[in-house]
């Protein structure tokens, strides 16, 4: 009676090590048979999520140059068109608002110099608002030309001038698929708003084209961001 009384008592007491002490209890295994590789599959996507930002992001800081060819443009038009002496005084405002903005721009993107500024979000929310000034700006201009010129071959310049900004503009800020779609959804809907407005023939055409190149950005940037998506996945 004595020993089976021991044996139940026996049974009854926690797992103890040889000092006295009980036992930690295991760590539960999951289904690939590791303890914590959920956590760990986490922990390594927001690494490579990380990495792929600061790589993103540093692209974004070298490619910045090319918005120098923004204003080499602006100059282009100015001089190849009467709208300096026609309208002088909205030449010079609006060249001076782009100037500013690029410089803004570029400043930024010189700022960018080790890899905990290029992963933060303070540096990627100055350059968007930068960038998407700068297109501001541009399809400000544009809509002030076609208002001015309504649909003169002055404006269609500029409308051609824009569609090139546009399509430069998708392999320099490329890294950054939502924000070269903000740029030119920017750039672009307030001319397509001014054609639809001055509702002739040659405005509805031109506002079809700018739709239409619109809807064809907007379809590679898609299929951009889903390759990226797999990547990351993978």
């Amino acid at each position: 009676m004595q020993h089976t009384a021991v044996v139940q008592s026996n049974r009854q007491m926690p797992h103890q090590q040889h000092d006295g002490k009980p036992s930690a209890p295991k760590p539960k295994l999951d289904a690939k048979g590791s303890p914590h590789s959920g956590k760990e599959d986490q922990l390594r996507q927001s690494t490579v999520q990380k990495i792929l930002q600061i790589r993103a992001n540093r692209d974004l800081a070298k490619r910045t140059v090319a918005a120098l060819t923004v204003l080499i443009i602006y100059l282009v038009f100015v001089c190849a068109t009467q709208s300096y002496k026609e309208c002088p005084q909205l030449v010079i405002v609006f060249g001076l608002l782009l100037m500013g903005s690029i410089m803004a721009r570029v400043m930024v993107a010189k700022r960018a110099t080790t890899d905990d500024i290029l992963a933060s979000p303070a540096w990627l929310r100055r350059y968007t608002l930068t960038t998407l000034l700068m297109s501001a700006v541009w399809a400000l201009f544009v809509c002030a030309i076609f208002f001015y010129y309504k649909t003169g071959w002055v404006s269609l310049l500029a409308v051609l001038s824009t569609a090139g900004i546009a399509s430069a503009a998708t392999s320099s800020i490329a890294p950054n698929a939502r924000l070269a779609k903000t740029y030119v959804l920017i750039m672009v809907v307030p001319i397509i708003i001014m054609g639809l407005f001055e509702a002739t023939r040659p405005s509805f055409t031109l506002s079809a084209l700018l739709c239409i190149c619109c809807g064809a950005h907007a379809h590679d940037q898609g299929q951009q961001s889903i390759i990226l998506d797999q990547f990351v996945d993978d």
